[in-house]
């Protein structure tokens, strides 16, 4: 039983991965091409709208609210080291994930997405808040640094790991468990946005239900002793 929870420990970053392409995939589609766990695409577009049409603002102020949030639970954790609980943020974030799905689908089926607004915008932060977790708070427990919603870095690990086994700079089985990790997040995260492709017909964000009770699960069996 304790091998089965520690595998189930290192592959809790398989479904971060897959969860935040869910969450992604939501956002950008429903949510004005909102990216909630990547803050750099956010400020482009914000900025390129703004110069454009002067409607930026939107994006730029979810940029703004993710840093104070940064920001403050920065303060929390350096303050009160105790609070820094993996448990207790998990739980957090899987409570964020269900009141933005719930929220964000009412607001959509009474026409309150239709325009850049205040629910939009507090949507937005609720949904970054959770991936701004998943992504520097909580520890998913694989020994490689991984990336749960940019890909950018596990690209270049991948490629790392690539020219590392041809050139034989390092051991060939360290370098394959590092190919197939990567991998592994990359197909994750792209199982997370072909899944919400297909159920977003039918369920809109209610279709983050799915993701949300696969980190419930696996959450809860990854932390039995």
């Amino acid at each position: 039983m304790g091998i089965i929870v520690n595998k189930l420990r290192v592959y809790m970053v398989y479904v971060f991965c897959f969860v935040g392409g869910c969450m992604d995939y939501m956002s950008y589609i429903y949510l004005f091409k909102t990216l909630l766990g990547f803050m750099t695409f956010n400020t482009m577009i914000g900025i390129i709208t703004l110069s454009d049409n002067g409607n930026g603002i939107f994006h730029l102020l979810i940029v703004f609210f993710f840093i104070l949030m940064a920001f403050i639970m920065r303060l929390v954790t350096l303050y009160h080291p105790s609070s820094k609980n993996n448990r207790r943020y998990l739980d957090v974030e899987i409570f964020l994930i269900i009141l933005y799905a719930l929220l964000a689908w009412y607001a959509l089926h009474h026409k309150m997405l239709q325009e850049t607004n205040l629910i939009a915008l507090a949507l937005a932060v609720i949904g970054s808040f959770a991936m701004y977790l998943q992504n520097f708070v909580i520890t998913h427990g694989h020994q490689l640094k991984t990336g749960t919603t940019l890909l950018t870095g596990n690209y270049v690990n991948f490629i790392y790991a690539l020219a590392d086994k041809i050139t034989n700079k390092r051991g060939r089985e360290q370098t394959n468990s590092e190919l197939v990790h990567y991998a592994k997040t990359w197909l994750s995260f792209c199982c997370g946005i072909l899944l919400m492709n297909i159920v977003a017909t039918w369920l809109d964000f209610l279709g983050l239900l799915i993701p949300c009770a696969a980190l419930f699960v696996a959450s809860r069996m990854s932390q039995k002793k």
